[in-house]
């Protein structure tokens, strides 16, 4: 073999191991900058292998009023899941060694001489303010992404319907646990009271509501989608206006609901949207007397209603 057939083969075989050059642990990122590749390629320097195959790394970034931030979490089998977020600053190239800094790290097989004691990296910290800006601060510190073990979420939320009588608005108190991908929510709700003509006067109703449902994740990213589907009760309160004389009355109605919520988590609060339907099983009715007569009137209730919802939610667990 000559001199040239030799260094044609050395750089084949040069070319064939760097797809070899990717870590064994398993590397997702939601951006490119720093990318899944890169970040493998700074762990292959770093660990054996680039780090065990049991591993997996997640690594997202997220926009945010302060500019962009760099979510890092890494599970092995057996052990707690370690999240980190860090802020993006730099090059890519400068990004994917920090992010690679912080697996190694964790996988307790940093190289002493690059990292004396392996395990929580430094957290960087902004100057501290003053005035007015020092509570905002406060609220950045406690920007950790959500576990991924039990949580409870626990807030408010404006909401829109509509039914066969028109549109109303209302508010709502909200109590949600998640779980992995599963999760439970608790809803209670009530809108403004409507007004139906019966025979010769009007009934004026309230509806409140109890929604339970069960949740369970769809799409994962900076907003998680979740489907939902529970029962629900009402406590129907009904008032008659302009009849002789004017009566209330009140009944319980069980229904189901189903639908999406889209939630994405800011700080340490949850900002979340839904859009679900609730189906009524009595199928009630306003009934009232003629004066005179022994004919009796019946306006028929919404059976059904559709719901767009806003809501904010604050981290309980």
């Amino acid at each position: 073999m000559n001199r040239t057939s030799l260094v044609l083969a050395c750089a084949f075989a040069f070319l064939a191991s760097v797809p070899a050059a990717r870590g064994a642990t398993h590397v997702s990122s939601n951006t490119n900058c720093p990318s899944s590749d890169a970040i493998s390629l700074k762990l292959v320097g770093l660990l054996s292998a680039g780090g065990p195959e049991s591993a997996s790394v997640r690594v997202r970034a997220e926009s945010n009023q302060d500019g962009q931030t760099i979510f890092i979490e890494v599970s092995t089998p057996g052990e707690e899941t370690h999240q980190r977020m860090l802020p993006a600053t730099g090059d890519c190239e400068s990004r994917a060694e920090a992010a690679a800094l912080i697996i190694a790290a964790w996988l307790d097989a940093m190289p002493a001489a690059n990292l004396a004691a392996p395990g929580v990296p430094p957290r960087a910290r902004k100057a501290a303010p003053a005035g007015d800006d020092a509570a905002d601060l406060d609220d950045e510190e406690e920007s950790e992404p959500l576990l991924k073990g039990l949580h409870a979420l626990l807030g408010g939320s404006l909401f829109g319907l509509a039914d066969r009588h028109g549109a109303d608005s209302g508010l709502a108190l909200d109590a949600t646990f998640l779980l992995g991908a599963l999760g439970l929510s608790l809803n209670t709700s009530l809108a403004l009271p409507r007004t139906v003509a019966v025979g010769q006067g009007t009934a004026n109703y309230w509806r409140p509501i109890v929604e339970l449902a069960a949740m369970a994740q769809l799409h994962d990213a900076k907003w998680s989608l979740h489907i939902q589907a529970g029962p629900a009760l009402a406590l129907f309160l009904v008032q008659g206006t302009g009849f002789n004389p004017n009566r209330s009355d009140y009944s319980f109605e069980l229904g189901g609901n189903a639908g999406l919520r889209a939630m994405m988590p800011w700080k340490t609060r949850t900002v979340w949207i839904g859009c679900d339907g609730i189906l009524w099983l009595q199928g009630l009715e306003v009934e009232s007397s003629v004066a005179g007569s022994s004919d009796l009137k019946h306006t028929p209730l919404p059976g059904w209603e559709l719901r767009l919802t806003l809501g904010l939610s604050w981290r309980a667990l």
